[in-house]
């Protein structure tokens, strides 16, 4: 699941990863997942992934210590212009973060709708991320999250040659290991433990429901999105 939408407080994302727990999963890296890495859970062998995107400063405050707490590793997608900007977090801290089984992946390098620039403008936000994130974190970085979920083929296509092996989208799919694209399913403030339940268990109807969500939300924003470039 990804964090984006409304904030969760410190204590529901406390309870959050007690329910994935508590449901027999083990949370596990985006790249141990990706790449398929045999990680058994003693009760059931099944697993999940928790990610980030934006890099701000509560990825450090308050979700890293609970990270810890549950022994759970995660990924965050960071911005590289905004780190060490007031809000984000600093180099330092991801660091830090790495130290203890921490990821850190491309969300280019300004939050920007990548859609709307031209080719030359798109490898720039991609390269120059990765770039910076592998200067300063010493790690290769595989993995790249579009902001605001703006994704088409010409992203996917300009992402692999940038070097990413996939693009997380935020697509409310299950994800599968190896491929091109990863879905992710965003968890909300009011994302409680049968919803945390119903998601990590792929529930049929709880991702219809998010399927059609996703849908009669997009249709409207690509229309004002089109608008505002269009003016």
């Amino acid at each position: 699941p990804a964090a984006p939408g409304d904030p969760v407080r410190q204590s529901q994302f406390s309870r959050q990863l007690q329910e994935i727990a508590a449901a027999g999963y083990l949370v596990r890296s985006l790249d141990a997942f990706w790449h398929g890495a045999n990680i058994e859970n003693a009760s059931s062998g099944r697993s999940t992934v928790v990610t980030f995107d934006d890099g701000t400063a509560s990825d450090y405050e308050i979700a890293f210590p609970r990270l810890l707490e549950a022994g759970a590793p995660a990924s965050f997608f960071l911005n590289t212009a905004n780190v060490g900007t007031p809000g984000y977090l600093t180099w330092s801290e991801a660091r830090e973060m790495q130290k203890h089984g921490m990821t850190f992946y491309s969300h280019g390098h300004e939050h920007v709708y990548l859609t709307r620039l031209d080719d030359a403008a798109l490898a720039f936000q991609l390269r120059r991320s990765r770039q910076m994130l592998e200067d300063n974190l010493g790690r290769p970085v595989d993995f790249f999250s579009p902001p605001f979920g703006d994704c088409n083929k010409r992203l996917l296509e300009a992402s692999r040659a940038a070097g990413y092996k996939a693009v997380c989208t935020s697509r409310s799919l299950r994800a599968r290991p190896g491929q091109p694209t990863v879905n992710r399913v965003a968890v909300y403030a009011d994302s409680g433990p049968e919803t945390i339940r119903r998601m990590i268990t792929g529930n049929s109807w709880f991702y219809a429901g998010r399927l059609a969500r996703a849908i009669l939300i997009r249709v409207p924003k690509q229309i004002i999105l089109t608008k505002e470039y269009a003016s």
